[in-house]
């Protein structure tokens, strides 16, 4: 029995190296050794990983909850604005908000959080606005996008400008957020926000060790957090 755990051990890794690349297959040692083969950040190098990803796409990589859920999906290229990613946008009238559920950040000596956004035949002075909370911190707003004249519009990637400054598009949050929301102001005018994808990426090390028993989600069964994407399960 041990014997063919051992096997399968081997071949996931073989497979798991002919996809990613990110080490060779004679680095990774016998499963009797992966404790501290994982603990060793000489050998369990560091990878950019999104840990949290929302597209609106229903894909199964779309972990980031995010309330309210009733608004509309729709497809944003079919009413002229450009760079979608997928086939949804979520939208966001005036005096509405988004809010992505709060994560634990002590996790993560550093993290990034980014947020695709577009809008569309906006009332003139309608703002984008976010607010997250840094850990250890109060929350705190900014205002990411105001629409400069009358019926504006802003395609996906493209900057925004905020009093004469240029802000980035995607949205960019750096350090160690705990959250995000984003809302438009309230003006009674027409015309939409909307949003293609928000992500939340980190540098963690490429294998983590799953030990016990339980559910692939469970952060505390893992010894650098569940591995996605990017990074590699030992089990």
């Amino acid at each position: 029995m041990k014997n063919q755990l051992l096997s399968r051990s081997m071949i996931w890794i073989f497979l798991s190296v002919s996809f990613t690349g990110f080490t060779s297959y004679a680095q990774v040692p016998f499963p009797d050794q992966w404790e501290t083969f994982v603990s060793d950040p000489g050998k369990n190098i560091l990878v950019r990983d999104t840990f949290l990803s929302q597209t609106f796409e229903n894909r199964k990589t779309d972990n980031w909850e995010y309330t309210p859920q009733n608004f509309r999906l729709f497809n944003a290229s079919e009413e002229g604005i450009q760079n979608q990613t997928g086939l949804y946008s979520y939208e966001l009238l005036p005096g509405s908000e988004i809010t992505f559920s709060t994560f634990n950040s002590t996790w993560y000596d550093y993290l990034y959080i980014k947020a695709s956004f577009a809008g569309n035949k906006l009332g003139i002075d309608e703002a984008l606005i976010i607010e997250t909370q840094f850990e250890g911190q109060d929350p705190e707003s900014h205002i990411w996008a105001v629409a400069q004249y009358p019926d504006y519009s802003i395609h996906y990637s493209e900057p925004s400008i905020v009093d004469g400054s240029k802000k980035t598009n995607p949205i960019q949050i750096r350090g160690k957020p705990m959250n995000l929301k984003l809302k438009v102001s309230d003006l009674h005018t027409s015309g939409y926000y909307c949003l293609d994808h928000v992500f939340a990426f980190t540098d963690l090390p490429s294998y983590s060790l799953f030990t016990g028993k339980g559910n692939w989600e469970d952060e505390f069964l893992w010894t650098h957090l569940p591995a996605y994407r990017n990074r590699n399960a030992l089990i």
